[in-house]
């Protein structure tokens, strides 16, 4: 929708014709959902981070890993 919407503005451009304020917010609101969509992380993107790291630091350390995964089990909780 962006690219669509870019193509359509620099076809303006090229006739020297200024763009509108209905597309201004339009390139406005997609760019934000597109900054979004790239930060967020789903509640299933953070379990596997945390899964992984606590395997990680059980393979040295068994009573850490046990700390880890109980803090991570509160920190995953927030966002439930």
């Amino acid at each position: 929708m962006l690219r669509i919407l870019n193509d359509a503005i620099d076809e303006k451009a090229e006739d020297k014709i200024p763009i509108g304020s209905k597309e201004a917010d339009a390139v406005l609101k997609l760019t934000a959902a597109i900054r979004n969509l790239e930060l967020e992380t789903s509640i299933a993107d953070k379990v596997e981070v945390a899964t992984a790291f606590i395997d990680f630091v059980r393979k040295d350390n068994l009573d850490m890993s046990k700390q880890i995964a109980n803090l991570f089990d509160a920190f995953l909780k927030q966002f439930i």
